[in-house]
């Protein structure tokens, strides 16, 4: 009896082609310069609110997105996030801070070389916990 299971190599394959795909678009997006945002601010009758905002900018090679969000009761956060690509790499920085002074990152850089694509991930939350991962991608898995 034979039984079907789907090979691991063309789930690793499609896996792969799938993020190629989404770099090669988030790198062409990225080479269109300029800049764009939105603000918002929402208050309720019972004075509960908040305010919003949003900026992007983008030129050849980085693209950086800033958000702020604030309560009207002190809640609130500010987060940046910053892309940058070259030959071969892709590093992505994600940063958020609190109104209490603390701070939760997150770096990712994707490198692909001759042995294959290789992906690193860091994290550190607004705890002070950290994580770190790194996975290569070979050629023929």
């Amino acid at each position: 009896m034979r039984r079907y299971f789907p090979s691991s190599n063309r789930i690793v394959r499609a896996a792969l082609s799938c993020a190629t795909t989404c770099l090669a678009l988030a790198w062409t997006n990225a080479a269109h310069a300029g800049s764009h945002g939105w603000s918002r601010s929402v208050h309720g009758p019972f004075g509960h609110g908040y305010t919003a905002q949003r900026d992007i900018s983008r030129s050849p090679g980085t693209a950086t997105a800033n958000r702020s969000v604030q309560t009207d009761s002190g809640h609130g956060f500010n987060t940046t996030r910053t892309t940058t690509h070259d030959d071969g790499t892709l590093n992505n920085t994600w940063t958020r801070t609190y109104d209490n002074g603390k701070t939760a990152t997150r770096t990712g850089t994707v490198t692909r070389g001759d042995d294959g694509v290789t992906v690193q991930r860091d994290v550190t939350t607004a705890s002070g916990a950290t994580a770190s991962r790194t996975t290569t991608y070979t050629p023929g898995n």
